[in-house]
């Protein structure tokens, strides 16, 4: 038998195979970072999303916070829009199953009326309720 220089023919499909195997390992690389990539992207864009939900929630009581402010901030704009209104006595509450103190503090000051939980049953302080 004579030695051409050749691989067996058995040998030359292992090394195509282990050739062919490589370039598939390489492109599995590449898809594998694009999508790690992407993943990382949209974990950022996600987690912006989160905090501004949180900052827009913020829980119960920043939220009862804000819409008081919010109410006395629109109060003059509803009596100048609906006149009909203006001779009505408003009462402010605010409900939550839990407030941070200094809200619940502040509302009492400003004479909203407040109602929370306590235990299995909910408490109303309304001692000084004032007439908007």
């Amino acid at each position: 038998m004579e030695n051409t220089g050749k691989i067996p023919a058995t040998e030359q499909s292992v090394w195509a195979a282990i050739e062919a195997t490589g370039e598939q390992l390489k492109e599995t690389d590449k898809l594998l970072k694009e999508t790690i990539a992407a993943s990382e992207k949209r974990s950022v864009e996600l987690s912006s999303k989160i905090d501004k939900l949180h900052e827009m929630i913020g829980g119960v009581s920043n939220s009862n916070g804000m819409a008081a402010e919010e109410f006395f901030n629109r109060l003059p704009s509803f009596r100048a829009l609906h006149p009909e209104y203006k001779t009505y006595r408003i009462y402010l509450g605010l409900a939550a199953m839990a407030f941070d103190y200094g809200v619940e503090k502040e509302a009492e000051k400003d004479g909203i009326a407040v109602v929370k939980q306590v235990g299995n049953t909910f408490v109303i302080h309304d001692e000084n309720m004032t007439v908007f």
